[in-house]
């Protein structure tokens, strides 16, 4: 038998499932963490916490009960951090991130809770991507770790365009339109990832700043624990299916997997970091080598 807090979930997919569908917010409407009314909030039905064999972890949601009551009596902010979510039609926001706190603050009666809105992607995106695709290969390379300038030594791209026109404060590592430009000609589709829900317009105008091309964004799938979710699982299954060879790219190693064979090769990138995306271009060509002299 369902507890009362499965069957209010079960009622509220089933409501996201029949009415709603996701929009794109504004530049304006992401810019800034809002207060959302809870009853405003529905919960995503591709997310674990909504699914009858794994469904919601009593025991942290108790947790977010206690931490809350206790910010409460403390006159502190009920939420260290707001919970994700997208935007929905008719009214309303879809949890992308967040459905433990949203299930404690409605079990508490909160009114209102801090949210960010992202744009994200969906089965149907990836799929309308993967069908106007014409390629077998496949690069995946990490925003975070790999592109952005984040570690101490990295050096930067020369900021392009008008920041104005993207706000977003992240920078990518020199080389990185030089690297993607040469996997292109190499035919192969770039898809990014991240663990953080970044909005995926966000990106595209990042890269369309650096007049880079890349085929997909997918943000807050794989989440930092390393295990992907039941739906990131999902993705992962319908973008692997489409593509011969996957290359994946990291800041000092490539690994080439050739469909669901099993088969791999690898190539260590060793470089400064000035000339990474050169060593990178070098471990894919001595890669390719060897995949020609293989086959001779």
């Amino acid at each position: 038998m369902k507890t009362d807090l499965e069957q209010f979930i079960a009622d509220e997919v089933q409501i996201q499932r029949s009415t709603a569908v996701p929009v794109k917010a504004s530049l304006i409407e992401r810019l800034i963490v809002r207060k959302c009314r809870v009853d405003n909030l529905l919960p995503n039905p591709e997310d674990e916490f909504c699914f009858p064999d794994i469904g919601p972890n009593m025991d942290i949601i108790s947790r977010y009960v206690s931490q809350f009551i206790e910010n409460m009596d403390k006159n502190l902010p009920i939420m260290d951090e707001p919970l994700y979510v997208q935007k929905i039609r008719p009214s309303g926001y879809m949890i992308l991130n967040g459905h433990h706190r949203w299930a404690a603050a409605t079990r508490l009666s909160i009114k209102t809770v801090p949210v960010q809105i992202v744009n994200g992607i969906y089965e149907g995106d990836i799929r309308r991507i993967l069908e106007a695709s014409t390629h077998e290969k496949r690069a995946t390379i990490d925003l975070d770790e790999v592109v952005f300038a984040t570690h101490p030594d990295d050096i930067a791209e020369r900021r392009r365009g008008i920041p104005l026109l993207c706000p977003f404060n992240k920078r990518i590592r020199l080389g990185i339109p030089a690297l993607f430009a040469n996997l292109k000609l190499k035919g192969y589709d770039i898809w990014v990832y991240s663990s953080s829900f970044y909005s995926v317009d966000d990106i595209a105008k990042l890269f369309a700043r650096y007049a880079v091309a890349v085929d997909g964004i997918i943000t807050g799938l794989k989440p930092k624990s390393g295990k992907p979710s039941k739906q990131g699982k999902k993705m992962d299954e319908l973008i692997g299916n489409k593509y011969r060879m996957t290359l994946h790219i990291d800041r000092d190693l490539l690994v080439k997997t050739y469909g669901r064979s099993g088969d791999f090769r690898e190539a260590s990138v060793e470089s400064s970091p000035g000339l990474w995306s050169a060593a990178v271009i070098d471990a894919l060509a001595g890669i390719e080598k060897d995949e020609r002299s293989q086959s001779t």
